[in-house]
């Protein structure tokens, strides 16, 4: 998944993806200080006004995603999972995370453990209802596996 260009909140590992496509350094810190005085790429053309090299904007147009950041209450979680023992069986297994929103509905929001056993949770934190608790499980088909209670 391409890191958005405008997600401050995923700073740290835009960083890390430009430098890994080997845009270079001054681009990266040229963007970072656009990015936190408060510009929005809507599209490549928008790095112009940075006068980047070439080669970098080129890196960049397939690197990275444009358009609208996420909501300023909108968080992106990591969560990063081992399997204990026989890890040629950890396949199959889905996070659901489940919360009450405003509208005092129960939404539960499944996500797929993949290969790199990492899954990113975007969570807008307005949509949850205040002194509600999210509860965090690990389903293997119908078998809850583990199961996580946190208090927001």
């Amino acid at each position: 998944m391409k890191e958005n260009i405008n997600n401050l909140s995923r700073l740290t590992a835009l960083k890390e993806t430009l430098a890994e496509k080997n845009v270079s350094a001054n681009a990266i810190n040229n963007i970072e200080k656009a990015l936190k005085k408060g510009m929005v790429f809507r599209n490549a053309d928008d790095l112009s006004i940075l006068s980047l090299p070439a080669t970098d904007v080129n890196i960049l147009e397939t690197a990275v995603s444009f358009g609208t950041p996420p909501s300023a209450t909108v968080r992106t979680f990591e969560f990063t999972f081992r399997p204990t023992e026989n890890a040629e069986y950890f396949f199959g297994y889905q996070f659901v995370v489940t919360y009450v929103n405003r509208d005092f509905y129960t939404v539960a929001e499944s996500f797929p453990i993949e290969d790199m056993d990492i899954v990113y949770v975007d969570l807008d934190l307005a949509d949850i209802k205040d002194g509600t608790s999210l509860t965090y499980q690990v389903y293997l088909h119908d078998n809850i596996s583990q199961s996580y209670n946190r208090q927001n």
